[in-house]
């Protein structure tokens, strides 16, 4: 866990428990898309898995083999609103 934070670059690290927006497309009309609001996360404050270990934990190793992918890492987010508990978390 100390290992993989260390490795995270800090102008993301410094955007862990900010609120903002995503998009989403309504799953009825893919054509329709509206605004959700999110928490930018900790890898760490989610449960590990699938997230975290899976999609999460992949994705971090491929971006480590460039400091430009590694930079420009996606959040890990928390969907406010989400009922399903295996959907509230996205990569965004």
């Amino acid at each position: 866990r100390d290992k993989v934070l260390s490795e995270i670059p800090q102008a993301l690290k410094d955007k862990f428990g900010t609120i903002g927006f995503c998009t989403v497309e309504d799953d009825d009309d893919e054509t329709k898309v509206y605004y959700q609001p999110v928490l930018i996360v900790n890898p760490f404050e989610v449960p590990p898995k699938p997230v975290r270990d899976i999609y999460w934990m992949d994705m971090f190793t491929k971006a480590k083999r460039s400091k430009k992918k590694l930079a420009a890492l996606d959040y890990l987010v928390y969907v406010y609103g989400s009922d399903d508990p295996d959907d509230c978390y996205i990569l965004s």
